[in-house]
């Protein structure tokens, strides 16, 4: 889409909205647009409400839970302010009522019925707060490793359960942090999609945390060993460097961690090959598997520090 500048009275300069815009946010004469400068970008933006930030679907056509709350959950993330559910079987709503407390942040069950639930937004999001809910859900996921550390190594394994609520407050701040790039967009709209997938592959990490506190709560008699509860450590603090690497970046630093992932994960590959199965080597391959989700971060830690000179 292009427009043509227009000059008012020799010194102003003036471009013409786009008139779908206009009629789907029912902007008007003398409304107050938003203004941001991002560069070569300028952005303009309203506090109105388009209709079609509303959505309805059918749950009666899909018998999974699970899908229930995906499905919420991306058209929360996508950026809908009202999602209305229809449903023939009533005990839907018990998925729905956990599904906004634990992702929805800012939404609420506003009208609920026999067959039909309305969500709504009613906290608007701010766009300056996405900084601070990703740095909350990198310290949430990091303050949850520790935890599991300390529980192992002191031998209480069947309280692990009570992190699992570390673990939901992740899959909220990142769904949130999702949701804010796809409707406000990012300070540099050329790096949105790589800032998108930091808090996407944060909540992917924190599901292994998750599971090894499911797998030990499960299983309180188990023996876990001192080279096990070693490895745990090990597996923090190169979370730790990477959560440091985002708010410092170092290229050198990055290299530095790549030569690291190799070392760890031979190492617990080779106690996963030498141990003698059981819950011991379920936690192993979790561990295994979350450094290597980690070191996903590279490649859009690097995109979005390092700018490229171009002639």
């Amino acid at each position: 889409m292009k427009r043509k500048v227009i000059q008012l009275a020799h010194k102003t300069l003036v471009v013409s909205l786009p008139s779908k815009w206009v009629q789907n946010y029912g902007v008007k004469k003398g409304a107050e647009l938003d203004v941001e400068e991002r560069g070569q970008q300028i952005v303009f933006s309203t506090a109105l409400l388009s209709p079609h930030e509303r959505v309805e679907l059918d749950f009666s056509k899909l018998d999974n839970d699970v899908i229930h709350r995906w499905v919420l959950s991306s058209l929360h993330k996508t950026g809908y302010n009202e999602i209305v559910v229809h449903y023939t079987d009533s005990s839907v709503i018990r998925v729905i009522q956990d599904a906004v407390r634990e992702l929805l942040i800012g939404f609420v069950i506003v009208e609920q019925g026999r067959n039909r639930c309305v969500i709504r937004m009613v906290a608007e999001e701010q766009e300056r707060e996405f900084d601070n809910m990703l740095r909350r859900a990198f310290l949430v996921t990091k303050s949850m490793g520790e935890s599991i550390y300390d529980y192992v190594g002191s031998g209480r394994l069947e309280a692990l359960s009570e992190l699992l609520v570390l673990e939901k407050t992740n899959n909220q701040l990142t769904n949130f942090c999702e949701r804010i790039l796809n409707k406000k967009g990012y300070r540099n709209d050329k790096k949105r999609c790589f800032v998108y997938v930091v808090a996407w592959n944060l909540e992917k990490v924190c599901d292994h945390y998750r599971d090894i506190c499911r797998i030990l709560s499960e299983s309180p008699k188990a023996r876990v060993g001192k080279s096990v509860v070693e490895a745990l450590k090990l597996a923090n603090d190169y979370f730790g460097r990477y959560y440091d690497l985002y708010y410092n970046f170092d290229i050198n630093k990055l290299t530095s961690l790549n030569v690291e992932l190799r070392s760890l994960k031979k190492k617990l590959d080779s106690m996963i090959v030498a141990g003698s199965g059981g819950v011991e080597s379920l936690v192993l391959c979790s561990l295994s598997e979350f450094v290597t989700k980690v070191s996903d971060f590279s490649a859009s830690f690097i995109a979005l520090n390092i700018d490229a000179k171009t002639s």
